[in-house]
Formats: C-alpha cells, sequence, structure tokens
C-alpha cells in the first residue's frame, strides 16, 4: 500500500517545491525609458543590443539586478542603471511545502525582482564630458551614488532545535530482523500498525568563527518501529486473534561534533551544508506476539510475547547535510535540510543566534 502513494507524494513535490522559480522565471523584465535622441547600444546581463530605440525592455538574469546595465551612443553620455532588486513575494508560498523549495529559488535567482518596473536615463553631450565628473549610476535610489552593500551581520553563537525523518539510525540490525520476519510471511499491515522510517530529535551548537565557518557539536535522540503481521483470511473471524504478529523496535543516542559550511551569509537568510562524525549507543530488539482467543468471548483470552532480539552496541553515528538552508530575522530563523545520517534524510526546525561578532 506504501507504494501506490510514492508516486503522488513524487507529483506533490514536484509542484509544491521552488514556487517563485515556477511562478517567476530565473529571469525579470527591465524597461528603460527616457529622452535618447539617437538609438543606443546597451550591455546588460553579459549580452549587447545594437541600435536600440527608447523605451527598451531587457530581459536579465534575477540575481544579476545589481549589476549595472551601460548605455552608449556617438553623441552622448549616458549614467549607468544599476536596477536593484527587492523580495520576490512568491518564495512565501514555499510556506505550503516547509520551505523545501526555497533553496532552488534562491540557486536560481527567484527570490528577487526588479525594484521597479521603470528606469529612466540620465544623459549629457560628449562635448559637456570632456574635463568632467563620470555620471553617477542611477537606479532605485534617487542618491546618484554607487550603492554601498553593507556586510551581513556575523553573530558567534547558533543553538538549534529540529526533528527529522528518515534516519540511518537502525540500519543493520533492524532491517535484518524486519527481512527475516518478512521471509516467515508476515507483512506490513493495510489498516493499523506503524512503519515509521526513523524518527528523531535533537539539539545543535555552532560557534562561527567567520561568516562563512562553523564548529559545534550535534546531539539527540534516534528511534524506528516496525510492526508486521501475518496475512489472515477475513471470512474466518478468529484468524486475526490467533495469527502472529511482531514487532522491531531501535532506538538511539548520539553525539557529534560538526563543521558547518555557508555557501551564502545574509541577514535573513542563508545556505549551508554540514558535516558530522561521533558515535551513538544503539538498542535493537524485536519480539512475536501470539494471542490464544476462545470462540466464546465470555473465555479466557491469552496474549503471549517472545523475544527474539535484543541488543546494545555502540557504532558510528555520521550526518551529511548536503543542502541546507535558513530564513527569518536576524536571531530567530526556521530552518529545513536534506541530508543523509542519524540525523535523518529531511530535517526542519528552529535556529536562534545571539552574540554579535564586533566590526573591526
Amino acid at each position: 500500500m506504501k507504494k501506490q502513494y510514492l508516486p503522488l507524494l513524487a507529483l506533490s513535490a514536484l509542484l509544491l517545491t521552488s514556487c517563485a522559480t515556477i511562478f517567476s522565471g530565473t529571469r525579470a523584465r527591465v524597461i528603460i525609458d527616457g529622452d535618447a535622441p539617437e538609438p543606443l547600444t546597451i550591455v546588460a546581463d553579459e549580452q549587447t543590443y545594437d541600435s536600440v530605440p527608447l523605451p527598451a525592455s531587457l530581459s536579465i538574469r534575477r540575481d544579476k539586478l545589481t549589476e549595472p546595465i551601460t548605455l552608449t551612443s556617438p553623441s552622448y553620455d549616458y549614467a549607468d542603471i544599476i536596477p536593484g532588486r527587492n523580495t520576490n513575494l512568491w518564495i512565501w508560498a514555499n510556506y505550503f511545502n516547509g520551505f523545501l523549495g526555497l533553496p532552488i529559488d534562491l540557486i536560481t535567482g527567484a527570490i528577487y525582482e526588479p525594484a521597479m518596473s521603470r528606469y529612466f536615463i540620465s544623459k549629457r553631450s560628449k562635448v559637456e564630458s570632456i574635463g568632467a565628473e563620470p555620471l553617477a549610476p542611477v537606479g532605485v535610489s534617487k542618491i546618484v551614488q554607487l550603492p554601498v552593500r553593507r556586510e551581513p551581520r556575523l553573530y558567534r553563537h547558533e543553538v538549534d532545535v529540529r526533528v527529522g525523518l528518515g534516519s540511518s539510525v537502525w540500519r543493520g540490525a533492524h532491517d535484518r530482523q524486519v527481512g527475516q520476519f518478512r521471509d516467515m510471511g508476515m507483512e506490513y499491515p493495510e489498516m493499523c500498525g506503524f512503519d515509521v522510517d526513523g524518527a528523531t530529535w535533537g539539539i545543535r551548537y555552532f560557534y562561527h568563527i567567520s561568516p562563512r565557518v562553523a564548529i559545534g557539536a550535534a546531539f539527540g535522540r534516534a528511534w524506528a518501529y516496525d510492526g508486521l503481521e501475518t496475512p489472515y483470511d477475513p471470512e474466518d473471524p478468529d484468524a486475526y486473534a490467533l495469527s502472529p504478529y511482531a514487532h522491531v523496535d531501535t532506538q538511539s543516542t548520539f553525539a557529534m561534533p560538526a563543521v558547518k559550511y555557508s555557501w551564502i551569509h545574509e541577514d535573513v537568510y542563508s545556505l549551508y551544508s554540514i558535516a558530522a562524525l561521533g558515535a551513538q549507543y544503539s538498542h535493537t530488539w524485536a519480539s512475536i506476539h501470539t494471542h490464544e482467543a476462545s470462540l466464546f468471548p465470555e473465555l479466557r483470552y491469552e496474549h503471549h510475547r517472545q523475544e527474539v532480539f535484543n541488543r546494545k552496541r555502540w557504532k558510528l553515528a555520521p550526518q551529511l547535510t548536503a543542502l541546507g538552508f535558513d530564513v527569518g530575522g536576524r536571531h530567530l530563523r526556521f530552518f529545513a535540510e536534506l541530508g543523509y545520517g542519524v540525523e535523518g534524510v529531511v530535517n526542519i526546525g528552529l535556529s536562534y543566534r545571539f552574540c554579535r561578532a564586533s566590526s573591526k
């Protein structure tokens, strides 16, 4: 029954991820207007457009909106235009998929939109330009100067509280026991029972050495449970009670030193990867359950449990988060991650940063 949902889940994930990229695309429309007595040569987004009359509509990559657009003509000098950028409101549609699509929007640049829909040129004749200061760029700001990029704030300490699914903690002993029960003819129940692919919770701490690099540690608990039962004949009312069923449980406690590298570091969001390797104490046990039931409900009903496997052991606890992102304020942010290891394949949680580093 689980396999029937896989195509539906895959289609839902495809439709609900990277909302800004889907609805806005990776390129934005910028309109340049104004008084231009002669056709212009425009260079924008590494493309050159010759003999362009105004108004002109340009298609520019959204992640290039802070780069200058240059305009030239035989008789006039023109100020560069720097479109500037604002946040594309379509990124908030990722709320409906747990913000799992936001990393794609970050990579494609679809999280941005032009600061204005139309930009007006500033010009002077080449004769007037002789010996004069170059024309300052124009764009989103009425202040005629190059925009100064402020460095994002750096907070030294970060504490994360997270939950996850898909932990690899029970791989090995747990899966072997499940396989043995399936070889005995047991199956996952259609309407009841559980098959949780590894749930986890934990706390992480990072100390940010620089805007890019942080070191710390992760602590947490992970567990998995599988319930299987023997198929029975629905026409026999006593078959269900007499059919044996099995439980397989695994629990683990782990601690791992970790390194975090931020590919993008901004005041309200970041894109990062995490690598961690430590130790975990794992406990796996399995049992078979049988019922003895009478045809007469007023008579005795007994339950028997037989433990068939019980193992405790220490082993390595790895976690590789290939892609993670956070979004929010300067201190409190929501984050989501994709990776593999004891913490899980999918992780979500809250991150809090404090103790701002002094600027040099």
